[in-house]
This record gives C-alpha cells, structure tokens and sequence, in this order.
C-alpha cells in the first residue's frame, strides 16, 4: 500500500488485515511541484495516458479482492473523505 502525500498527520490500519495480507506500507511525502507540472503536460498532450481509477478508502476490501483474482488493470488511487 502507498500513500503518496496528505495533509492528515495520522494514517489509520487495520493490522489485522494488513498482517493477513502481508501488506508493505509504504510512505512518500516528497516530490517536486516542477515534476507535477511536466507530467500534467505530458498527459494534457496525451503523451501519457495514466490508467489510474479512483475509489473511496472505505472500498479497500473491494479492490484488494478485484487485484487478487486480477480485474485491476493500471492503478487505484483509495481517497480519503
């Protein structure tokens, strides 16, 4: 599991689940606002085309089922309300 950046100081897990999964939890805060730009312009121009579908972080059990029988095709990106 990656969480890239948040305003939120405290993540919460269930370790019950992530112990079971064998889950690695990893942390990124970092990034340059240039990079950001220079991938928005690349996927404006339609250079890249992310496969990225979203989902609330409620839909957890959902989309780790959807991985183990191999429906995600790209990325989930879970929000947090």
């Amino acid at each position: 599991m990656l969480c890239v950046g948040t305003l939120n100081h405290e993540n919460t897990v269930h370790m019950k689940a992530a112990i079971r999964k064998r889950l690695d939890i990893i942390f990124s805060y970092g990034g340059q606002t240039r990079d950001l730009k220079e991938a928005l312009d690349l996927i404006a121009k339609g250079v890249l085309n992310p496969m990225v579908s979203d989902g609330k972080l409620a839909d957890f059990p959902k989309v780790i089922r959807a991985l183990e029988v191999g429906k995600v095709q790209g990325r989930v990106a879970l929000l947090f309300d």
